[in-house]
């Protein structure tokens, strides 16, 4: 633990992350420590996107193809339509969600950026809380689940994370954001 384990850059670079804003389309590439990318993770633009009350199927909502090996896409990460919570599923090849992902409401997230801010993990009922998403104060960000999770699942949860907690608040340049 505490060890790094993988660089992050985002595609294209800060003049749209300023003009494009969270409608941006981008790509994060996860790359390990010899500079090989391991996963790619893409949104493609979008200009409804952000608004978790009005989203109807994928029209209006982020959808975020994650690839590994790059080109080959193992799952996304669908944005799902919430009256005060930001909520995500992770789904398979196959379109069929695996795990859901829960945010805080949206008025206390706002608050303070320098405390953590936590994303919960679910199992695909919603029932049972098997990891989480945190963002550490300014600098590193850190994600838990079952050891015995799929490895595919577990580079889709790797990429939620990302742009979850990093991309909205966070300029990415070989930004430090996984802990092994």
């Amino acid at each position: 633990m505490g060890q790094q384990c993988y660089y992050v850059s985002e595609e294209p670079g800060t003049c749209h992350r300023f003009c494009g804003g969270d409608e941006r389309g981008s790509a994060i590439h996860i790359v390990d420590n010899r500079y090989e990318e391991m996963i790619r993770a893409e949104r493609k633009f979008k200009c409804c996107v952000g608004y978790c009350w009005c989203i109807n199927g994928d029209t209006c909502a982020n959808v975020i193809d994650v690839q590994s090996p790059v080109g080959v896409s193992i799952g996304r990460i669908v944005e799902r339509k919430s009256s005060w919570k930001p909520r995500y599923a992770v789904q398979n090849a196959n379109n069929e969600t695996l795990l859901l992902i829960e945010g805080q409401c949206l008025v206390c997230s706002c608050c303070d950026y320098n405390l953590d801010v936590p994303f919960n993990v679910f199992t695909a009922d919603g029932k049972k809380e098997i990891g989480a998403m945190t963002r550490q104060y300014d600098t590193h960000c850190g994600v838990t689940f079952p050891v015995d999770l799929d490895v595919k699942v577990k580079a889709i949860l790797l990429a939620a994370m990302i742009f979850l907690e990093v991309v909205p608040t966070y300029e990415l340049d070989d930004t430090e954001c996984a802990d092994g």
